[in-house]
């Protein structure tokens, strides 16, 4: 009989214990569980603001007033557009303006636009 009633206490205490370590457990997961919810929110929020600060800096009103402002260009109508033609023997002879010359140009001047940021090209 007394060797049942130290089983029964045995496992009655382990019971006990196995109850408090995973009630422990839970609490600690749901600590995790909190602090993650609020990286998440933080980051959701950090992730607007910084697409709001992209889309600000991109604005075609922004763009269309430096190209005004600063590189002098205007509205294109019919009285002011141009057409060229150009013979494929003038530009195998050199005699039309290189294409490194004016991709590099139109480089410098886009990214001027954007506070000097580097893009892939």
């Amino acid at each position: 009989m007394n060797k049942r009633l130290n089983i029964l206490i045995g496992t009655l205490l382990l019971s006990l214990m196995v109850l408090i370590l995973t009630r422990g457990i839970e609490a600690y997961l749901n600590q995790k569980n909190i602090s993650l919810k609020n990286n998440i929110s933080e980051l959701v929020s950090t992730n607007q603001w910084i697409k709001y600060q992209i889309s600000d800096k991109m604005s075609l009103d922004k763009i269309e007033t430096y190209a005004k402002n600063n590189l002098g260009m205007v509205e294109i109508t019919n009285e002011n557009m141009k057409y060229v033609k150009v013979s494929m023997k003038k530009i195998a002879e050199g005699t039309v303006v290189a294409a490194e010359n004016w991709q590099s140009l139109l480089k410098k001047n886009v990214e001027e636009i954007f506070d000097g940021q580097k893009f892939k090209w």
